[in-house]
Protein backbone atom coordinates (compact mmCIF):
# COMPACT_ATOMS: atom_id res chain seq x y z
CA UNK A 1 0.00 0.00 0.00
CA UNK A 2 1.62 2.93 -0.83
CA UNK A 3 0.79 6.64 -1.15
CA UNK A 4 0.85 8.25 -4.84
CA UNK A 5 2.50 11.34 -5.12
CA UNK A 6 1.71 13.45 -7.71
CA UNK A 7 4.73 15.35 -9.57
CA UNK A 8 7.50 17.76 -8.00
CA UNK A 9 5.75 21.28 -8.48
CA UNK A 10 1.70 20.38 -9.37
CA UNK A 11 0.44 22.03 -6.25
CA UNK A 12 1.82 25.12 -7.03
CA UNK A 13 1.14 25.30 -11.03
CA UNK A 14 -2.56 24.36 -9.80
CA UNK A 15 -2.42 27.79 -7.57
CA UNK A 16 -0.96 29.65 -10.02
CA UNK A 17 -3.77 28.27 -12.59
CA UNK A 18 -6.88 29.28 -9.99
CA UNK A 19 -4.90 32.45 -9.32
CA UNK A 20 -5.41 33.02 -13.45
CA UNK A 21 -8.59 32.51 -13.77
CA UNK A 22 -9.74 34.57 -10.85
CA UNK A 23 -10.84 31.66 -8.44
CA UNK A 24 -10.42 32.00 -4.36
CA UNK A 25 -6.94 30.79 -3.41
CA UNK A 26 -6.26 31.95 0.30
CA UNK A 27 -4.45 34.82 0.77
CA UNK A 28 -3.73 36.05 -2.54
CA UNK A 29 -7.31 36.53 -2.88
CA UNK A 30 -7.75 38.37 0.40
CA UNK A 31 -4.64 40.31 -0.30
CA UNK A 32 -6.68 41.53 -3.97
CA UNK A 33 -9.47 42.52 -1.50
CA UNK A 34 -7.85 44.59 0.88
CA UNK A 35 -6.13 46.10 -2.65
CA UNK A 36 -9.48 46.65 -3.67
CA UNK A 37 -11.20 48.62 -0.32
CA UNK A 38 -7.87 50.63 -0.01
CA UNK A 39 -8.19 51.71 -3.93
CA UNK A 40 -11.94 52.91 -2.70
CA UNK A 41 -11.20 54.61 0.22
CA UNK A 42 -7.77 56.48 -1.56
CA UNK A 43 -10.80 57.14 -4.13
CA UNK A 44 -13.39 58.44 -1.33
CA UNK A 45 -10.89 60.25 0.61
CA UNK A 46 -9.83 62.36 -2.63
CA UNK A 47 -13.70 62.76 -4.18
CA UNK A 48 -14.38 64.40 -0.49
CA UNK A 49 -10.93 66.93 -0.49
CA UNK A 50 -12.23 67.89 -3.93
CA UNK A 51 -16.06 68.06 -3.09
CA UNK A 52 -14.43 70.23 -0.02
CA UNK A 53 -12.24 72.39 -1.54
CA UNK A 54 -15.21 72.89 -4.77
CA UNK A 55 -17.48 74.02 -2.15
CA UNK A 56 -14.45 76.27 -0.70
CA UNK A 57 -14.29 77.81 -3.70
CA UNK A 58 -17.78 78.54 -4.45
CA UNK A 59 -18.43 80.06 -0.73
CA UNK A 60 -14.76 81.79 -0.93
CA UNK A 61 -15.58 83.93 -4.34
CA UNK A 62 -19.33 84.94 -3.86
CA UNK A 63 -18.32 86.07 -0.35
CA UNK A 64 -15.09 88.20 -1.41
CA UNK A 65 -17.95 89.29 -4.62
CA UNK A 66 -20.43 90.21 -2.26
CA UNK A 67 -17.56 92.26 -0.14
CA UNK A 68 -16.69 94.19 -3.13
CA UNK A 69 -19.85 95.00 -4.38
CA UNK A 70 -21.41 95.24 -0.75
CA UNK A 71 -24.41 98.29 -2.21
CA UNK A 72 -25.21 95.56 -4.66
CA UNK A 73 -25.69 93.34 -2.05
CA UNK A 74 -27.58 95.65 -0.15
CA UNK A 75 -29.78 96.31 -2.48
CA UNK A 76 -30.24 92.83 -3.53
CA UNK A 77 -31.47 91.84 0.20
CA UNK A 78 -33.85 95.21 0.49
CA UNK A 79 -35.79 93.32 -2.37
CA UNK A 80 -35.93 90.04 -0.83
CA UNK A 81 -39.95 90.69 1.33
CA UNK A 82 -38.63 88.67 4.55
CA UNK A 83 -35.82 91.01 5.30
CA UNK A 84 -36.58 93.41 8.12
CA UNK A 85 -35.11 96.90 6.55
CA UNK A 86 -33.21 97.65 9.77
CA UNK A 87 -30.91 94.26 9.21
CA UNK A 88 -30.05 95.04 5.64
CA UNK A 89 -26.84 96.77 6.50
CA UNK A 90 -25.65 94.37 8.73
CA UNK A 91 -27.08 90.85 6.82
CA UNK A 92 -24.93 92.55 3.65
CA UNK A 93 -21.86 92.18 6.17
CA UNK A 94 -22.00 89.16 7.82
CA UNK A 95 -23.65 87.26 5.12
CA UNK A 96 -20.14 87.49 3.08
CA UNK A 97 -18.16 87.03 6.04
CA UNK A 98 -19.74 83.68 7.16
CA UNK A 99 -19.40 82.26 3.85
CA UNK A 100 -15.86 83.64 3.85
CA UNK A 101 -15.65 81.78 7.29
CA UNK A 102 -17.14 78.02 6.06
CA UNK A 103 -15.04 78.65 3.09
CA UNK A 104 -11.49 78.55 5.10
CA UNK A 105 -12.85 75.84 7.32
CA UNK A 106 -13.63 73.42 4.79
CA UNK A 107 -10.51 73.63 3.79
CA UNK A 108 -8.39 73.22 7.34
CA UNK A 109 -8.96 69.73 7.90
CA UNK A 110 -9.66 69.82 11.71
CA UNK A 111 -12.95 72.49 10.68
CA UNK A 112 -14.09 69.98 7.82
CA UNK A 113 -17.00 68.52 9.72
CA UNK A 114 -18.75 71.79 11.11
CA UNK A 115 -18.03 73.96 8.45
CA UNK A 116 -19.37 71.44 6.02
CA UNK A 117 -22.74 71.58 8.36
CA UNK A 118 -22.79 75.11 8.59
CA UNK A 119 -22.43 75.33 4.81
CA UNK A 120 -25.47 72.78 4.60
CA UNK A 121 -27.47 74.44 6.23
CA UNK A 122 -26.49 78.11 4.46
CA UNK A 123 -26.81 77.13 1.29
CA UNK A 124 -30.40 75.47 1.93
CA UNK A 125 -31.62 79.17 3.57
CA UNK A 126 -30.22 80.72 0.22
CA UNK A 127 -32.02 77.78 -1.77
CA UNK A 128 -35.09 78.66 0.35
CA UNK A 129 -34.94 82.21 0.30
CA UNK A 130 -34.54 82.35 -3.48
CA UNK A 131 -37.85 80.28 -3.67
CA UNK A 132 -39.47 81.82 -1.79
CA UNK A 133 -38.86 85.57 -2.71
CA UNK A 134 -39.09 84.15 -6.50
CA UNK A 135 -42.51 83.31 -5.73
CA UNK A 136 -43.27 86.96 -4.29
CA UNK A 137 -41.47 89.16 -6.39
CA UNK A 138 -40.13 87.36 -9.66
CA UNK A 139 -37.93 90.40 -11.02
CA UNK A 140 -36.08 91.00 -8.00
CA UNK A 141 -31.90 89.69 -8.43
CA UNK A 142 -30.93 87.06 -6.16
CA UNK A 143 -27.67 88.54 -5.08
CA UNK A 144 -25.36 86.05 -5.33
CA UNK A 145 -22.24 86.76 -7.88
CA UNK A 146 -22.54 90.64 -8.98
CA UNK A 147 -18.84 90.02 -11.14
CA UNK A 148 -20.49 87.50 -13.08
CA UNK A 149 -23.88 88.36 -13.19
CA UNK A 150 -26.58 90.33 -11.09
CA UNK A 151 -29.87 88.01 -12.15
CA UNK A 152 -32.94 86.92 -10.89
CA UNK A 153 -33.57 84.17 -9.50
CA UNK A 154 -34.59 80.93 -11.25
CA UNK A 155 -36.03 77.62 -10.63
CA UNK A 156 -32.40 76.41 -12.03
CA UNK A 157 -30.57 78.73 -9.88
CA UNK A 158 -32.73 77.69 -6.74
CA UNK A 159 -32.01 74.06 -7.37
CA UNK A 160 -28.40 74.64 -7.81
CA UNK A 161 -28.44 75.85 -4.21
CA UNK A 162 -30.09 72.63 -2.98
CA UNK A 163 -27.24 70.70 -4.94
CA UNK A 164 -24.84 72.48 -3.45
CA UNK A 165 -26.08 72.36 -0.01
CA UNK A 166 -26.40 68.50 -0.60
CA UNK A 167 -23.09 68.51 -1.19
CA UNK A 168 -22.29 69.64 2.02
CA UNK A 169 -24.21 67.42 3.84
CA UNK A 170 -22.57 64.42 2.27
CA UNK A 171 -19.40 65.88 3.58
CA UNK A 172 -20.57 66.48 6.93
CA UNK A 173 -21.46 63.11 6.88
CA UNK A 174 -18.64 61.75 5.78
CA UNK A 175 -16.33 59.82 8.36
CA UNK A 176 -13.11 62.05 9.58
CA UNK A 177 -11.00 59.45 8.40
CA UNK A 178 -11.59 60.06 4.59
CA UNK A 179 -10.94 64.05 4.72
CA UNK A 180 -6.54 63.02 5.29
CA UNK A 181 -5.43 61.83 2.20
Amino acid sequence: MGVTHSKPGSAERERLASFQQGKDVGIVSSQRANAGTRYGRRFLACATLVAAYFLSAVLGLSGIDKLLHRSGFETALQDYFFVPDGSVAYLALLVPLFELWIAIGLVVVRWRKPSALAASLLLMVFAIALGVNRLSRPTAPCGCWFTFTLGQATMPHVAGDFMLAALAFTLWLEPRRSFIV
